[in-house]
């Protein structure tokens, strides 16, 4: 059983679409899938067999304001449009059709990660059995905290997934995995600094004190998960795939010559992980 991740989050997911419509193009499956903000989308649009539909989010938001509103910030209200991210661009993923099996249900789990607002802990919702949350479970997934209030959902509110669980691999292993492809946002040599989740965690403190210690601890979680990654690497359990941003990451958000540079960076990463695949 092999189980596909991906942590993209912000502008460098089309790295990871690269990846994936590598894989939708060239028929290569996998049993489960896990994702994180933007990589729950991507891999919505390749176990759904819509290559190419990531490419095009990552391509037309890139130089889009309407949905950043840094003022909205310092008003208390919602700087980032989650709402208009996804209806203006997935709101199909409602229709998105996952593959049955021979018994008429679905023949894999994806699970989309985000953080619970009251007890900074992970859950996981299973985006295929969900058909009717899909597109809030994705917001869900994707909401960032200070930019954006709790989103709501069900009887309970959340955060985007990588606050308490980074890099879930873990989950993957515990749903059956035998290997895994981990793909990251960051390059492998990055490391999680804890100025910025101690200044976030203060910020937090006072209206999500649970979430506040997760977020605390977010860069031991974050440079853990990299170190347990790389030793499973080492014993053939996993392949890790990471964008190599020679670019400084300010630069390739406005610029969609290096976005279309770091999806066909992902496309040729892609490629050469059928080895690892197939043995």
């Amino acid at each position: 059983m092999i189980g596909i991740i991906d942590v993209s989050h912000n502008i460098t997911g089309i790295y990871g679409a690269g990846v994936l419509d590598y894989y939708a193009e060239h028929n290569i499956s996998f049993d489960y899938g896990a994702g994180v903000s933007s990589g729950g989308t991507n891999l919505v649009s390749y176990f759904s067999k819509n290559p190419g539909q990531s490419f095009l989010y990552y391509n037309d938001f890139a130089l889009r304001n309407d949905y950043l509103n840094v003022k909205k910030t310092f008003e208390d209200t919602n700087a980032l449009d989650i709402d208009l991210l996804f209806e203006d661009k997935f709101s199909d993923f409602l229709d998105y059709p996952f593959p049955l099996d021979q018994t008429g249900t679905y023949g894999i789990k994806i699970h989309i990660v985000a953080t619970d607002a009251l007890t900074g802990e992970p859950h996981y919702f299973n985006i295929t059995e969900k058909t009717a949350d899909r597109l809030a479970i994705l917001k869900a997934s994707s909401n960032i905290p200070v930019y954006n209030e709790p989103y709501n959902l069900g009887d309970a509110s959340f955060f985007a997934g990588y606050l308490s669980d980074p890099l879930p691999f873990q989950k993957a292993f515990e749903e059956g995995c035998d290997k895994v492809i981990l793909i990251l946002a960051r390059p492998l040599t990055y490391r999680r600094d804890s100025l910025r989740d101690r200044i976030l965690s203060r910020l937090l403190k006072t209206r999500q004190p649970e979430l506040s210690k997760a977020v605390r601890n977010l860069s031991k979680t974050y440079n853990d998960s990299i170190y347990e990654a790389l030793r499973l690497q080492k014993e053939g359990k996993m392949l890790i795939l990471s964008p190599e941003l020679h670019t400084p990451l300010y630069s390739i958000i406005r610029d969609r010559k290096e976005l279309s540079t770091l999806y066909q960076k992902g496309r040729q990463d892609a490629e050469s992980t059928v080895e690892f695949l197939t043995k």
